[in-house]
């Protein structure tokens, strides 16, 4: 007997929105991770981004939706991280939880602005600062 996996996203930008609808098509639920609970409280109303990819409607029970970063991390295997490479380390610092089991999903875009006080994009999920069993990378495209 298998079990499925249970994935969650973090970020609502438009790679986010995306990846969760194809998740959604895929999958009876999301775990899905938006930093602002404004935002939240629009997307289970209007049932749509109301910033990115407004176009894009969801069912909205499919959606666990969430402003708690490690409540979003504990509930799923997949980790599917979406967020702009320059609030990335920001976010991750505020997880608390052990994620050295989960399957990691990083894709990140543009330039770490911290000026050396933040390891690279490339190197977030390498180890330096969470040990895990799997990682993978891919990327957005640049427009």
């Amino acid at each position: 007997m298998t079990t499925e996996l249970k994935y969650a996203v973090f970020g609502n930008g438009s790679w986010a929105t995306a990846i969760v609808k194809m998740l959604c098509e895929k999958t009876a639920s999301i775990n899905w991770y938006v930093r602002k609970q404004q935002t939240i409280d629009y997307i289970q109303k209007e049932q749509h981004n109301p910033s990115y990819l407004s176009s894009v409607s969801f069912n909205t029970d499919q959606l666990r939706l969430s402003s708690d970063i490690n409540e979003v991390a504990a509930s799923a295997d997949v980790l599917v991280f979406a967020i702009p490479s320059a609030f990335v380390y920001a976010q991750l610092k505020k997880l608390n939880i052990d994620i050295s089991t989960k399957i990691i999903l990083c894709g990140l875009s543009g330039p770490m602005p911290c000026g050396g006080s933040c390891p690279r994009a490339s190197f977030v999920f390498d180890g330096s600062l969470y040990e895990h069993r799997y990682s993978y990378s891919y990327s957005e495209p640049n427009l």
